[in-house]
């Protein structure tokens, strides 16, 4: 192979397409730029990226409302990075593999919207009572087979997606939600 004239040549370990060079790049340009104003950004999306790491920059977004990381690899031992984001009102953890639901999204008080959909989740632990602002929880197409109980007590809760999942019942008590508008418990 010829590289002459070339200042920097990576090799990867897989077949790379067009689409990833160009997610990498903007990853890259998102990671270089949020440096000089990691206070001011409200929203970040790293959708898509192929992730199994968190970026360390995510530590400085203090005011940060909303985190999609919908469709990544994150590794279980990289959530740390987000249990202080304290304003956090908004998480997607969507389509990542997770076995369970990371212990350091219990910190996150402020949280409104939480979707843990597509996932192998078996078991949604007590501590989902922490977050008692919670308006919104997708728990669909995961493996969960007990009914999570605890869902009971999130008072603020609206909407409620349990679809494809294992449930062998459902209690009749999920009516007795105040401010549930929508509740999904469909199979296919």
């Amino acid at each position: 192979m010829d590289i002459s004239g070339t200042t920097s040549c990576i090799i990867r370990n897989r077949d790379i397409t067009f689409e990833d060079l160009i997610r990498e790049k903007e990853y890259n340009y998102f990671i270089e730029n949020s440096k000089n104003c990691p206070d001011t950004i409200k929203m970040v999306s790293l959708s898509i990226q192929h992730l199994d790491k968190l970026p360390d920059e995510l530590l400085l977004f203090t005011n940060l409302e909303s985190l999609d990381l919908f469709y990544n690899c994150i590794n279980e031992d990289q959530f740390y990075k987000i249990s202080h984001l304290a304003n956090l009102q908004y998480l997607s953890l969507r389509s990542n593999n997770l076995t369970q639901v990371p212990k350091e999204i219990f910190n996150l008080t402020e949280l409104k919207v939480l979707d843990l959909s597509r996932n192998q989740i078996k078991n949604l632990p007590h501590q989902i009572v922490n977050l008692s602002k919670l308006e919104e929880l997708y728990l669909n197409e995961n493996i969960l087979s007990e009914f999570p109980e605890d869902v009971f007590k999130l008072n603020s809760l609206k909407i409620l997606n349990l679809s494809n999942n294992n449930f062998k019942r459902i209690p009749l008590k999920i009516t007795t939600l105040p401010n549930l508008k929508e509740l999904h418990l469909c199979e296919m």
